[in-house]
């Protein structure tokens, strides 16, 4: 990519349009071998991007795609590039924003600018020349409160904001344990109840890189006994957090926890995180606090620790989380701690990718702006509604199909009509993705960014956003909602708990739709998709992927489901509209369901972390994770839909077919796994 970049390659007389010009690079980013010469690669990417997609493996691999799409959206740059000799800046919108988040992201991967941030990082904490060494003791001693009213509580408690149980429109804020991520790690590795510290290897060689790099002239033995005192601090309040037996939520005013704790000044380290234009905080204001015997615990063992030693652990809980940002042997040294001992390998992820990881990964800081610039780029408002008119067609061919089939006894026949007018269709996106307004929400308190602020400064300032704006939902009743859909998935499924086709954004340009082109350019490949979801869904077998069809659900999630899966009453039009019931396809043009959790947009990027900047590597810490089962279906077994004198009658008239096909007989057919090939 260096050699054949735009700089090198002047020469554009291949390329005729910005479109080719934009592919090429996005070839070059996929870090595949470039042999030819600069014009010719330009003149292959103009005229044989289709032969070049398949050589890409972008038809088969969406994800790819996907990646590809998004780079080349981020890296647009529609304004001025903002220099700190500005007295004032001008209102950035969030897709420059996100914008300069990407290109950050993927510029600062030193050592040296992880230094400089992390100092940075430490004095507007109140923490300088960290680590201090047993030799630097501060003539003024600090207690716990003090230092904790310059680091703020974020080093050692976590906030959250959770819903109200009694009214789920309503939020609190809560106080909980960290995660201690790191030496859970260590724990799964360990079969002994304390924690051995040769299970921390790879903690102990990050941490003692971190001091080392931060301050060059310690001496090994130095910088080790710094490491082991910050070690065993850690240990010790991670087993106080995970010692908890039966998990409470106390109810608490901030005045009763400070005199509980013997005048422990909350109020004005809670003040630190949390300025008064976002909420004004006072004494009798209540707050929820998760097991307090072992909060109350935490706070008495922290108090006893040595000024200095507490102070290098503050340090250390700030800083730790950084290096997943850097991209040099820090960054190195902290992806080595997600190792297990079965992995004979490690495959560092590729910087562009990594950085679309952090702003739009599952957890990403940015998600919803960066599916707001995905959304803008490649599929519209306009784009839906194509997709949506030619859905409503193959609907209603589907209908008039199943009307045809003479050997479809009148039973079966009405099983299905009846199912297909509660089938929807969830196309594309959520329509708020796209709503300029509800996204600058979003990013209230995000301010504008200098092309010098480094990724580690702009992450740091998303974070605090995303705290901000989960905090305000405490001073307004928020009105619970879900998006059904990901727009960001590069895969179409069946919704067995929405009764819904969901064919996300993602997926729909991953096999080649394009907005604008005739209805029948786009038809048949949506219909093949569309017809093969139908069969498996209305065919003889239903859907067996769902496991336990026919099972019953509990009473709740019965009472959630009789209530979610109202009939359609009006094709293209909300639920809630009254007029005669229809058989045409219910496309949730809003794609806001029923009150049953959060918007997918406000859940993803404001479920408060409990970490200022969250973990990007959770796929290691639980394996054994549970996964809830799937919800059953409204209408029970899908293979009750057919009758069995149906099931005959379409054998039989297919019988021979089904020789030339498998060569089964009906019997054997109907239960083999080539149904579906079949239908």
């Amino acid at each position: 990519a260096k050699t054949y970049n735009e700089m090198c390659c002047l020469d554009r007389k291949a390329c005729y349009s910005d479109v080719c010009w934009e592919r090429a690079g996005m070839l070059l980013y996929s870090r595949n071998e470039v042999d030819d010469s600069c014009h010719n690669f330009y003149h292959t990417m103009c005229y044989g991007w289709g032969k070049m997609k398949e050589t890409l493996g972008l038809i088969e691999n969406p994800e790819t795609q996907l990646k590809l799409d998004l780079h080349a959206a981020l890296s647009r740059t529609s304004y001025v590039p903002l220099t700190l000799t500005h007295k004032t800046l001008p209102d950035q919108m969030v897709t420059q924003k996100v914008s300069m988040a990407y290109k950050a992201c993927r510029r600062d991967t030193s050592d040296d600018i992880w230094k400089r941030e992390v100092t940075r990082t430490l004095l507007e904490h109140g923490i300088s020349n960290w680590p201090r060494k047993r030799t630097e003791v501060d003539n003024v001693k600090k207690s716990l409160g003090q230092l904790l009213q310059e680091t703020g509580l974020k080093p050692l408690l976590d906030y959250a904001v959770v819903k109200e149980s009694s009214f789920p429109s309503e939020y609190r804020l809560q106080l909980e344990h960290k995660d201690y991520t790191f030496i859970r790690i260590a724990e799964m590795d360990s079969d002994c109840e304390d924690v051995e510290f040769t299970k921390v290897n790879p903690y102990t060689r990050y941490l003692m890189l971190c001091i080392t790099t931060l301050r060059p002239f310690l001496s090994v033995v130095e910088a080790f006994d710094i490491a082991i005192e910050i070690l065993k601090v850690e240990i010790e309040v991670a087993k106080i957090a995970s010692s908890i037996v039966t998990e409470t939520i106390g109810d608490i005013r901030i005045q009763d926890f400070e005199e509980l704790f013997g005048d422990f000044p909350l109020l004005k380290i809670m003040e630190k995180d949390i300025p008064h234009h976002v909420i004004k905080l006072y004494k009798n204001f209540k707050i929820l606090v998760k097991d307090e015997e072992t909060v109350a615990y935490l706070i008495h063992y922290m108090s006893t620790l040595d000024e200095r030693i507490l102070e290098n652990y503050l340090g250390w809980q700030i800083i730790s989380n950084l290096a997943q940002f850097s991209g040099d042997k820090v960054h190195k040294a902290f992806v080595d701690m997600f190792r297990r001992d079965s992995d004979t390998e490690v495959t560092y992820t590729a910087r562009p990718e990594l950085c679309l990881d952090f702003l739009a990964g599952e957890s990403g800081i940015m998600r919803p702006a960066v599916e707001y610039v995905y959304l803008q780029s490649y599929f519209n408002a306009s784009a839906k509604t194509e997709v949506t008119d030619i859905i409503k067609a193959l609907n209603q061919t589907f209908i008039q199909t199943i009307h045809s089939f003479s050997w479809m006894d009148k039973d079966t026949k009405d099983a299905i009509l009846e199912k297909i007018k509660h089938l929807r269709y969830h196309v594309g996106f959520w329509d708020k993705m796209l709503d300029e307004k509800y996204i600058n929400t979003l990013y209230q308190d995000l301010p504008s960014f200098h092309n010098q602020a480094t990724f580690i400064e702009i992450s740091q300032m998303v974070a605090q956003n995303n705290f901000f704006h989960d905090l305000r939902k405490i001073l307004t009743e928020i009105q619970v909602e879900r998006a059904s859909i990901d727009p960001l998935q590069v895969v179409m499924f069946y919704d067995a708990t929405q009764t819904a086709i969901v064919m996300p954004a993602a997926f729909i340009r991953g096999m080649n739709y394009q907005y604008g082109l005739p209805d029948a350019a786009n038809f048949g490949t949506l219909g093949m998709h569309i017809a093969k979801s139908l069969a498996t869904i209305f065919g003889p077998e239903g859907t067996r992927d769902f496991e336990n069809q026919g099972e019953a659900t509990d009473s709740k999630e019965s009472n959630e489901l009789g209530h979610d899966f109202q009939p359609s009453q009006e094709p293209n039009l909300d639920q809630d509209q009254s007029s005669t019931p229809s058989q045409e396809p219910n496309l949730d043009q809003n794609q806001s369901s029923t009150p049953s959790q959060e918007p997918y947009l406000d859940h993803d990027q404001s479920s408060t972390p409990s970490n200022n900047y969250p973990n990007k590597y959770p796929d290691k810490l639980n394996p054994e994770e549970y996964r809830p089962k799937s919800k059953n279906m409204h209408f029970g077994s899908h293979s009750s839909l057919w009758s069995d004198t149906t099931k005959q009658e379409f054998l039989k008239h297919s019988s021979c077919l089904q020789q030339h096909f498998s060569g089964a007989d009906a019997q054997d057919f109907v239960e083999s796994n080539e149904t579906d090939e079949f239908m």
